[in-house]
């Protein structure tokens, strides 16, 4: 009983965690395919079809290749080429290897199979023995009161993330997105942008080859902690058919804010939930009221269905994204729907990946807070660390972690790293009985803060509404009281930098 008793505890934990989460699996099954081209090889000077093959599962709504040999040397490729629409990839050795041995998603009953072998190539083949194919099967939706409100949306910037079923969004102009963190998990593979709508009878469609994206597998960094814990930060491939990072090929992606909403400020959700007809996990968005926002909760009345799981919970009034959406709780007689805020401080850490250590490299249209430099171990052990999402157009949101629990400490603002009175920065404190803290910006501006007894604190700078400081470079460092640490009782953390939206 001692031994099992652990165990059940964790299943239940599990079991709480996913309840009400909003994904929706692609509707799918397994279907024998045996094809083996046989072995070629290509003495000659040009590119040479060496096989082709039309590959059929009638009346498929749409159909994906698993490859179980792949021999592509020297440049050699298959070519896929769907019959209904015309949406062909080409995909290298390579290529397979970052869509891991499997091919893009392709609409229609019948792809066409071409294998080119490269000049010189020896030993050229490929073979599967069965395709993933899609079946129509979409589950009820359930909504915020009466009927489902939501409608057609097109933004560039929102994904479908495939087989799991949930939303992506972009934060970055290369490949860095969110989702939920229950859906990072198996079938979290391809993120899919410009996704068409789907068929009259609720069949998924999908976009061309070119607008879709491997996940990279090793990159995601998720908590699947329940209501207002529970987010997702994870990176794609650069497309093996254009090159591009998702980023730069949709030229678009949401500024993130720290800052909650007022209660009753329009929500809009934007994602690929379930539903009736071409709207099934097709692009469809809805708006509704804040209803509350406790802790790092989000709780809005906003149409939301299976499939929504990872959208970004929009600030209608400012266009930006304060939080991920997770979970159900809307049903027809009112109630809400779920999502964790951007303010969560392991979330915000996590977008350390996304963003350069170097100052110098940072996007001018960017709002993200970047870091860079080290700070000065306290009495915890740690040095304290500086969080934040960085200044955006109205507010100033930057964090403090690891340090001493129930003190002082202050948040220095500045716009100058060049040189502090007639000293040179950055400046070494050692002399001054801080060994190891180096001052790496010119306060203009010393804000007051509290520890709580996690030893975290954060302050919220209001910004005056001027068009002079739009493009402004902010940098942010703190000081904080820590008696324990040093001669001076005092630590400094990293440096953040900004810039004004």
């Amino acid at each position: 009983m001692r031994l099992r008793l652990p165990l059940l505890l964790a299943l239940a934990s599990v079991a709480v965690a996913e309840i009400g989460a909003q994904t929706a699996p692609l509707a799918r099954r397994f279907q024998p395919m045996p094809v083996r081209s046989g072995t070629f090889d290509n003495p000659t000077a040009i590119d040479v079809v060496v096989f082709q093959k039309l590959v059929t599962v009638p009346d498929a709504p749409w159909i994906r290749l698993a490859m179980d040999e792949v021999r592509l040397p020297g440049g050699s490729y298959l070519e896929i080429v769907s019959v209904q629409d015309g949406h062909r990839q080409q995909l290298t050795q390579e290529g397979f290897a970052a869509w891991q041995n499997t091919s893009a998603y392709f609409n229609g009953d019948a792809l066409l199979l071409r294998l080119v072998a490269a000049p010189g190539a020896e030993g050229v083949s490929v073979g599967m023995t069965q395709v993933e194919v899609g079946v129509d099967a979409p589950p009820p939706p359930s909504i915020c009161g009466s009927s489902d409100d939501r409608i057609f949306a097109t933004d560039r910037r929102v994904c479908r993330v495939v087989s799991i079923g949930c939303t992506g969004w972009l934060i970055n102009r290369e490949n860095c997105l969110i989702s939920a963190g229950h859906c990072c998990g198996g079938g979290f593979s391809t993120a899919q942008f410009n996704v068409p709508r789907s068929s009259s009878s609720g069949s998924l469609r999908h976009p061309g080859p070119e607008d879709q994206y491997p996940v990279i597998s090793s990159s995601i960094q998720r908590v699947n902690g329940g209501i207002g814990n529970d987010w997702c930060v994870f990176q794609t491939r650069a497309n093996t058919q254009t090159g591009l990072h998702a980023g730069r090929a949709q030229n678009s992606w949401f500024p993130v804010t720290a800052r909650k909403p007022a209660i009753g400020a329009t929500i809009r959700i934007t994602g690929f939930g379930t539903a009736s007809g071409a709207r099934n996990q097709a692009q469809t968005t809805h708006t509704g009221p804040l209803r509350s926002r406790g802790g790092t909760t989000l709780c809005y009345s906003t149409d939301t269905t299976g499939g929504n799981s990872g959208s970004p919970v929009i600030d209608e009034a400012s266009g930006r994204a304060v939080g991920v959406h997770s979970h159900a709780g809307c049903s027809s007689s009112g109630g809400c729907n779920r999502g964790t805020s951007a303010s969560r401080q392991q979330f915000i850490r996590a977008f350390g990946p996304c963003t350069p250590r170097d100052n110098d490299r940072l996007p001018p249209e960017s709002a993200l807070l970047w870091t860079s430099g080290e700070g000065c171990p306290g009495s915890t052990g740690h040095a304290p660390e500086l969080l934040g999402l960085g200044a955006l157009g109205d507010s100033l949101h930057v964090q403090l972690d690891r340090a001493p629990s129930s003190g002082a400490a202050w948040l220095m603002v500045g716009r100058r790293a060049d040189a502090v009175g007639t000293a040179a920065l950055p400046l070494d404190l050692g002399a001054l009985g801080m060994p190891g803290c180096t001052l790496r910006l010119a306060p203009d501006a010393w804000l007051p803060a509290q520890t709580n007894v996690d030893g975290a604190a954060a302050v919220s700078l209001d910004l005056p509404g001027t068009p002079t400081l739009v493009g402004e470079r902010l940098l942010v460092q703190w000081l904080v009281h820590d008696p324990a640490a040093n001669a001076a009782g005092l630590t400094l953390s990293d440096v953040g930098h900004t810039r004004v939206q």
